[in-house]
């Protein structure tokens, strides 16, 4: 979807040197015809799908993060007048480690790569729209009404269910909910 966009937007900007600009508008008219319905499509197939990684991801960060704060251990001890507080490390395999935190950037980078990919073709939708803008389409009474109709159409943005817009915005939600729940579960750990 992204290749098209360029390629229309291509097509439009460079509209003055091609011979009939009517067959150009026509085929990007219909082509974004398509894409809109590719986009509409996509909403409905991957929303559910990628609004519910998006959940299950941010639950997997935070048991991530817990789970490797986890090393430490605090020990009371009582000495003569007062209670004194002992730090005493667990000792936590380093494969342990290793594991939980190439988990932790796995998971991370599949979260990122569905979000940037949402950016992507929102940023593409938004520049094709304003190359169409800035074409010479109202000096042509011809394709006119092809280019409001192609500007008055909603944005190519992808939606998690209605909810979200998928962008790397819903990335950094993700990592900030995560940490919320860690620090909650701190919390709740310390009382």
């Amino acid at each position: 979807m992204i290749g098209k966009m360029r390629e229309m937007s291509h097509r439009v900007m460079h509209i003055d040197k091609e011979k009939d600009c009517r067959i150009v508008i026509r085929d990007c008219v219909n082509q974004y015809e398509i894409l809109v319905k590719c986009r509409d499509l996509l909403d409905q197939v991957y929303g559910p799908v990628i609004l519910w990684m998006m959940m299950i991801n941010g639950l997997i960060l935070c048991s991530l993060m817990f789970q490797i704060s986890q090393v430490r251990s605090r020990e009371y001890l009582l000495d003569k007048n007062l209670f004194k507080v002992k730090l005493q490390m667990k000792s936590l395999p380093v494969e342990k480690i290793a594991l939980y935190t190439t988990y932790f950037i796995t998971i991370s980078t599949e979260t990122l790569m569905y979000s940037w990919s949402g950016s992507i073709l929102t940023q593409e939708g938004e520049n094709y729209r304003e190359v169409l803008y800035g074409a010479n389409w109202h000096r042509n009474k011809d394709i006119t009404i092809f280019v409001l109709i192609m500007l008055m159409q909603r944005s190519m943005v992808l939606t998690a269910c209605k909810f979200s817009q998928v962008s790397v915005n819903i990335w950094t939600k993700v990592l900030n909910t995560a940490m919320s729940y860690y620090f909650l579960l701190r919390a709740i750990q310390n009382d």
